[in-house]
């Protein structure tokens, strides 16, 4: 070989060993280690952990609540007494559920809220309605003992209506945006 490949070779042997160890003595485990004098210790953090990339994870939708979290209100019975004066009370939070008497909740003005209605008919062709959270109502004359020949009066929410009754079975009233009760036509 030649002198200076020997040298080479020579000095990488050399940093080798010493960088393992080899050179050291070797100590028993039951020794102890000098204690530093004047420096305290020296805390070595390990090297951060080079990002590895993962595949993404799957995940599942979770089954969640209806949007409505809130607990549905119990709402009273709606009530007919066929008996005078006729009193009808409603409690609606849909129109098409049934209802009992002469006196119909058609629309809500809120679908949020419960519809209540309370009807009356102290006197013969004198029909009291009182409302609230209605659009529109019905209002079966057919079912009240009418006298005939005489004007028949409706009064809802302090509205006082007179109705037609003849060849009619009942009257539909709308309120309008400004809260003012009108008779919807019949149709024919």
């Amino acid at each position: 070989m030649n002198s200076r490949v020997r040298h080479l070779v020579t000095l990488a042997l050399t940093a080798v060993l010493l960088a393992t160890g080899a050179g050291c003595p070797k100590q028993s485990p039951n020794e102890k280690h000098p204690a530093p004098i004047s420096k305290p210790p020296t805390v070595v953090e390990p090297p951060a952990p080079l990002p590895v990339d993962q595949p993404p994870v799957q995940t599942r939708p979770v089954a969640t609540k209806p949007a409505e979290s809130r607990p549905v209100e119990s709402q009273p019975a709606s009530t007919y007494d066929p008996s005078p004066p006729y009193r009808v009370k409603l409690f609606v939070r849909n129109p098409s559920a049934k209802q009992p008497g002469w006196l119909r909740i058609l629309k809500l003005n809120d679908e949020n809220q419960t519809a209540t209605a309370e009807g009356l008919f102290p006197e013969q062709n004198d029909i009291n309605v009182t409302t609230g959270n209605v659009q529109q109502i019905e209002v079966h004359i057919s079912f009240l003992p009418l006298a005939p020949r005489k004007r028949t009066f409706l009064r809802v929410d302090s509205q006082v209506i007179e109705i037609v009754t003849k060849d009619r079975k009942f009257v539909v009233l709308e309120r309008s945006p400004a809260g003012v009760w009108n008779v919807v036509p019949q149709k024919k």
